[in-house]
């Protein structure tokens, strides 16, 4: 072999093992952070509904927080969010009437300007419930879309009264964290 073709061929094998090693070193790095930094890697979500599907509500337990984030849909935005979780039904604020009122949730944010995602991380400490119990959630957001029509919107669930208001909640069961 001369000189010239054994630099080619060992600039080749250089190479190609340069890319390999980029490669594997990418597939690593890229499952060690979904694994390790992904606090989504097994959400549980409900659809956000309003005249239409306008975002979703994803939940997980993770460090010793119920984490709730609001993830608008296509063509949709956030100008409020308001956020009631409980250990019981009861403690979500209510009128006599049942209707929740979204002025006294414990979590409200009015988003200047607009977003597209939002989280809230509740210590579970706080919310007198531990691992494998069950939470009450109330998700309410108003939205606007790409032509500026508004809407207001709550995550799918059980109606808090069986008609008139559309208000609904959902059970979330805690898990790990």
């Amino acid at each position: 072999m001369s000189n010239v073709s054994a630099r080619g061929f060992y600039f080749q094998w250089f190479f190609a093992s340069l890319i390999m090693v980029a490669f594997l070193a990418s597939l690593f790095a890229v499952s060690y952070a979904a694994e390790r930094w992904s606090p989504w890697a097994v959400p549980t979500s409900t659809p956000m509904a309003a005249a239409t599907t306008v975002g979703e509500i994803c939940l997980e337990t993770h460090e010793g927080n119920v984490v709730v984030r609001f993830r608008a849909a296509q063509g949709w935005s956030f100008t409020e969010t308001q956020l009631a979780v409980a250990s019981a039904l009861e403690g979500i604020p209510r009128a006599e009437a049942g209707i929740p009122i979204i002025g006294r949730f414990p979590r409200r944010t009015v988003h200047t300007p607009v977003v597209k995602e939002f989280t809230y991380s509740i210590p579970l400490a706080e919310l007198g419930v531990s691992p494998d119990e069950e939470v009450i959630v109330a998700a309410h957001a108003s939205v606007v879309n790409t032509t500026g029509v508004e809407e207001g919107g709550w995550g799918r669930g059980e109606r808090f009264t069986p008609r008139g208001n559309p208000a609904t909640y959902f059970r979330y069961s805690i898990t790990g964290g």
